[in-house]
């Protein structure tokens, strides 16, 4: 992601947060080159799920709700 930004002409100064609810997975390359700042989110709070998971209607509104998509 911060590639395409950059090719964009917006440049990234900092590393990039990364939501995860796998605490082994704190500790990766990208960490250590400073690409990427984990920061744990609980399994059940993972946007990322609406697009892999079937969820029942109340958590994708909530969901939609939390990127900024109103309907």
């Amino acid at each position: 992601m911060q590639h395409i930004l950059e090719e964009f002409g917006y440049p990234v100064q900092e590393a990039s947060p990364l939501l995860i609810d796998n605490q082994s997975a704190l500790n990766v390359d990208e960490v250590e080159a400073n690409t990427i700042k984990p920061l744990y989110a609980q399994s059940s709070e993972q946007l990322a799920d609406m697009l892999t998971k079937s969820l029942s209607p109340v958590k994708v509104k909530n969901f939609c709700g939390k990127i900024g998509l109103h309907g």
